[in-house]
C-alpha cells in the first residue's frame, strides 16, 4: 500500500501572505506543519518529493521567498535529527508488544 498526502479537493493552498502584517511564527506555523507532516510520514521518496514541490508552490503562491521555506525545512530535519534514537527504538519496540 502506498501513502501520499491528502488535501481535499476544496484546498485553496492559502496561508497568511509573507506580507501581512501577523507576527512571523504564525505566518511560518503552516509551513512548519507542511515540511514537518512531509519528512515523518511513511511514504515514498517520489511522494516526498512531490509533496515538497506543492510545499514550495503554496508558499509561492503566499508571496513566500523560496530560501524561507528551505531554511524552515533544514531546521526540521536538524530538530528530527536530534531526537533521541532510543525514544524512537522504544515507542516501536512498545508498538510492536500491542497484542490487538
Amino acid at each position: 500500500m502506498e501513502l501520499s498526502v491528502y488535501r481535499k479537493p476544496t484546498n485553496a493552498n492559502i496561508t497568511i501572505q509573507y506580507t501581512s502584517n501577523h507576527p512571523w511564527d504564525h505566518k511560518k506555523a503552516a509551513f512548519t506543519h507542511y515540511i514537518n507532516r512531509a519528512l515523518t510520514l511513511p511514504i515514498l521518496e517520489q511522494a516526498r518529493t512531490q509533496e515538497w514541490q506543492n510545499i514550495c508552490n503554496i508558499a509561492q503562491q503566499n508571496g513566500f521567498p523560496k530560501k524561507v521555506i528551505q531554511h524552515t525545512k533544514e531546521k526540521e530535519i536538524a530538530k528530527l535529527n536530534e531526537r533521541p534514537k532510543k525514544e524512537n527504538e522504544e515507542q516501536t519496540e512498545h508498538r510492536s508488544n500491542k497484542k490487538w
